[in-house]
């Protein structure tokens, strides 16, 4: 009785101190931000963030079958088994454990004889029976949650659990981006196959006129050779796009789970669109829509919990033992209630005094561990909103990059038809044909890898908004 009101009195008096988020001098705005932007792009869905029907399959294919997601959900099946063996501890434990205890001695043991001899002949006639014990006990005991231990142990385990489940979120939503920046890429590839195979004919039309000028000795053997090389470069070009193309195939499979193979597209480059208006929140907004922000607040938490828990290790700790049972020393009377039924009941308070300083390198090393990963969530969160200033910065300035691109191609196309129509009349040599269309070339593949950038960095700008989860 003294110790169940030791237990009573104790259990109000908890170590746990309150978790206080720490978020620094967190901005209003996002950089370059004026006004504080109410809508945000993150709250969208992705079904609804991507308009391309092929797109939309491929990543629910991939969020329902890639190998790492699943990996991760197993990780949660199992932080959810532990969060279950957590809340376990408030209940006593229960446990049978029939034994048998059986001794034997010879006549000079310091204990008196309390049995006969042996007579089998297999066992030596100086040994005699001393004791035979049959046990069937029930044991049960259950520890007083005095410093609220256990409970604190508790919501470490549901606050890594949690964390577990941001860190999945996180994992989507790099899965969804990475689908659609690889489905994207596939659209750009077509397109710069395309641009390719018209460069080639071009050339092919460029060296069949070298040829006729070199007939008419206008020039010479040189000019076909270097325009023949031209022509080489630019059939080279075919096969390493188709090369990575499929490479960009098969990597998109992987992300679906699925074993190499050929991809779908049912959109063509130019009718891909995103919203000009960027609504990217504030960022406080971050702290709920960022799964990994929000798995860093979630450990931060577990380590505020183990803190607490290290704390109250070296405090008493109150235990109840009960047992139940039959006990005799005949097997054939050990379930007999008369004669066999026990019963015991224990308690102890254990003060732990000398160590060797575990107790208190544990807890110090706790707290050192909560402001570390204190250390890493606001590490966490000034990652997140640099990384949303950068990609607002970075789509501005790739439209404007985007624009001086297609004045580029403008003025190339010009150029290669200016080329064309003079070397035909002699006023040209194969060069300045050559230069012009190999120009021609490289910017129209660089305004595909441009558009490619800007679509790249509007789903970068989403997932790391912390949209692709919902």
């Amino acid at each position: 009785m003294f110790l169940l009101c030791m237990a009573g009195l104790l259990s109000s008096c908890k170590l746990s101190r309150p978790y206080t988020r720490d978020t620094g001098e967190l901005p209003d705005n996002f950089r370059n931000q004026n006004v504080k932007d109410s809508l945000n792009v993150a709250r969208v869905s992705w079904k609804r963030f991507f308009n391309d029907s092929t797109l939309l399959c491929l990543i629910d294919t991939a969020l329902q079958y890639n190998i790492s997601l699943a990996m991760a959900e197993k990780d949660i099946r199992m932080a959810e088994e532990q969060l279950f063996q957590r809340k376990a501890n408030f209940f006593p434990t229960l446990s049978v454990q029939p034994e048998f205890y059986g001794e034997n001695h010879s006549k000079n043991r310091y204990s008196s004889p309390n049995g006969k001899y042996y007579g089998e002949k297999t066992a030596p006639d100086f040994m005699f029976v001393s004791r035979r014990q049959y046990l069937f006990p029930l044991r049960s005991s259950w520890e007083a949650d005095i410093w609220g231990k256990l409970k604190r142990m508790q919501d470490g385990a549901g606050a890594r659990l949690a964390a577990g489940r941001e860190s999945l979120k996180a994992l989507q939503t790099t899965l969804v981006a990475e689908v659609a920046v690889s489905y994207y890429n596939l659209l750009v590839l077509d397109e710069q196959l395309k641009v390719a195979g018209t460069n080639l004919e071009l050339t092919r039309n460029t060296l069949e006129l070298t040829r006729l000028q070199f007939k008419a000795g206008m020039v010479t053997s040189l000019a076909i050779q270097q325009t023949e090389n031209q022509l080489l470069t630019a059939t080279a070009l075919i096969p390493k796009i188709k090369r990575e193309i499929a490479q960009e195939e098969n990597y998109l499979k992987s992300l679906m789970g699925r074993y190499p193979g050929a991809i779908r597209r049912s959109q063509k480059l130019e009718e891909v669109h995103f919203s000009d208006n960027v609504f990217t929140g504030t960022p406080m907004d971050l702290l709920r829509n960022r799964p990994d922000v929000a798995a860093a607040e979630y450990d931060l938490l577990a380590a505020y919990a183990q803190a607490d828990v290290a704390r109250a290790q070296r405090y008493p700790t109150l235990a109840l033992k009960a047992e139940l049972g039959f006990d005799s020393q005949v097997f054939g009377a050990l379930f007999n209630p008369a004669g066999s039924l026990f019963s015991t009941f224990s308690g102890s308070l254990l003060q732990p005094l000398f160590q060797n300083r575990k107790l208190k390198t544990a807890q110090n090393i706790a707290e050192i561990e909560k402001e570390r990963v204190n250390d890493a969530f606001r590490a966490a969160l000034l990652r997140a909103v640099r990384e949303v200033s950068d990609e607002v910065s970075n789509i501005e300035k790739l439209e404007e990059e985007y624009q001086i691109a297609k004045e580029r191609i403008a003025n190339a196309k010009t150029a290669v038809q200016n080329a064309s129509l003079l070397f035909k009349s002699g006023m040209a040599n194969y060069l300045e044909v050559i230069n012009a269309q190999s120009n021609a070339l490289n910017n129209e593949m660089d305004l595909y890898n441009i558009r490619l950038d800007i679509l790249t960095a509007n789903i970068e700008l989403y997932r790391k908004l912390g949209g692709g989860w919902k």
